[in-house]
């Protein structure tokens, strides 16, 4: 596991602090699907 922040992540961070507290769920935070894929490999490396 890496202990920096991809850029990736941090989008889903911006986008979920700039959401009305009303919206916001933990699908917000929640990696895409194709983004799971590129976790693996570099986990597996």
């Amino acid at each position: 596991m890496t202990n920096w922040i991809t850029e990736e992540e941090q989008e889903r961070i911006r986008k979920f602090a700039a959401t009305p507290r009303y919206q916001r769920g933990p699908h917000f935070l929640e990696p895409d699907e194709e983004g799971d894929e590129e976790e693996e490999r570099v986990a597996n490396r």
